[in-house]
């Protein structure tokens, strides 16, 4: 079984308008609401192939309501750990010609006891895990070093991890040493601090990685494909 942990999940609005003009109007053509984070979306994935997957992932408020319905309608098998914030939601606004601007909420303050909670979630599925996915942002509240602590759980129960995140948490989640990091270029590019331009960049930002501790890089690039770097 592959366990997804997604700490800030979010619902995705997209929207579709017939332009994305400055100091103009828009009309929007269609809306589409769906179940998001990177957890959820790997899970929604692995299960579309018939991929044995459980989710783990916090739920709040009002939003979190409409949240669980969207995967009960997903059928994916979860673990929704409640949270006093409300589920965040994130939009996307794509005209007819290929433009796309993204608008994201940071998540609500998750309490310790709610990081607890999740905690103790992962570890109860440890046994029966055969990846651990450790994705997404971290809402305020949660320690930068929360991944690393996973990856070190994880590891003591022989399951491998895969780590996609991004700055202080992908950095000291590095040095837990993940089987796997799959980070793209914006988010190297913030953890290495330098612009990504050609693919030789992106190779030696992918081995760069690598030595930080992952026993494997997958460098995403967008349309460009992916760049994967391993000791071998």
């Amino acid at each position: 079984m592959i366990v997804t942990l997604t700490l800030n999940p979010s619902i995705d609005v997209t929207l579709t308008t017939d332009r994305i003009l400055y100091d103009d109007r828009s009309y929007i053509l269609s809306e589409q609401r769906h179940a998001g984070g990177k957890g959820i979306n790997a899970a929604q994935v692995i299960n579309s192939y018939g991929g044995n997957v459980h989710a783990i992932a916090t739920c709040g408020g009002n939003r979190g309501e409409s949240f669980q319905r969207m995967l009960d309608n997903a059928g994916i098998e979860r673990t929704l750990i409640p949270v006093e914030g409300e589920t965040r939601r994130n939009f996307a606004v794509n005209d007819q010609h290929g433009l796309t601007i993204k608008v994201d909420q940071a998540g609500e303050y998750l309490h310790p006891e709610e990081i607890h909670n999740i905690e103790q979630a992962v570890i109860a599925k440890l046994p029966s895990a055969d990846w651990l996915l450790l994705t997404g942002s971290q809402p305020p509240g949660v320690p930068v070093d929360f991944f690393s602590r996973m990856i070190h759980m994880a590891a003591q129960h022989a399951v491998p991890t895969l780590l996609d995140s991004s700055g202080e948490p992908l950095r000291i989640g590095l040095t837990a040493c993940p089987n796997i990091a799959k980070p793209n270029r914006p988010e190297a590019e913030r953890l290495l601090n330098r612009t990504l331009l050609s693919q030789m960049q992106s190779a030696a930002a992918a081995r760069e990685i690598h030595a930080m501790g992952a026993a494997q890089v997958l460098l995403s690039l967008a349309n460009q494909g992916v760049i994967a770097v391993r000791k071998e």
